[in-house]
């Protein structure tokens, strides 16, 4: 499985690279914008020898199609044979958060936070904070939210302003 994975953030970040200079796209991202993630193409199942469950490329392809109830539905089905797939966990807690589905966003992206193995890590944080903010859960947030300011990556500038804006 760690090797499909390998292969699956590989493939990922070839495809997010622009044509012109090779350099990974910049995509701004608010609650109102199209999920950053959704940037991010999906792995068909001939590039990872067919092993990968058909339940999770439905339940992604679902989810890069904004059909995030469709997304949850199939990944639950999925996550409960395989409980400890980072990247099924989360698909499946975007789209709760997508559906304000706090309690479920927060079970699912806490869950894939605690992995600690993905490209994706730090857009589960970004999500799981914006859902302690769903619940009003703004000490969490607050704490989540400085983790990711301290760990200097893409979601630096939204992470400060989201603080600005709780205080």
């Amino acid at each position: 499985y760690a090797n499909n994975i390998n292969k699956v953030v590989a493939k990922e970040e070839v495809q997010t690279k622009t044509k012109s200079n090779n350099k990974p796209e910049k995509k701004s991202q608010n609650q109102n914008q199209t999920p950053i993630s959704a940037t991010i193409t999906t792995t068909n199942l001939d590039d990872l020898g067919g092993t990968m469950d058909n339940r999770y490329s439905t339940g992604v392809q679902k989810y890069h199609n904004n059909d995030y109830i469709g997304s949850k539905d199939t990944l639950e089905s999925y996550l409960k044979d395989n409980p400890n797939d980072f990247n099924a966990l989360y698909y499946c807690g975007v789209s709760c958060y997508f559906l304000n589905q706090y309690d479920s966003a927060i079970t699912y992206l806490e869950k894939a936070v605690k992995y600690n193995a993905s490209t994706y890590l730090e857009t589960a944080q970004w999500y799981l904070a914006l859902s302690y903010i769903g619940k009003n859960e703004n000490k969490k947030a607050e704490k989540l939210l400085n983790e990711i300011i301290k760990a200097n990556g893409s979601f630096k500038t939204q992470s400060e302003q989201k603080l600005l804006e709780l205080k």
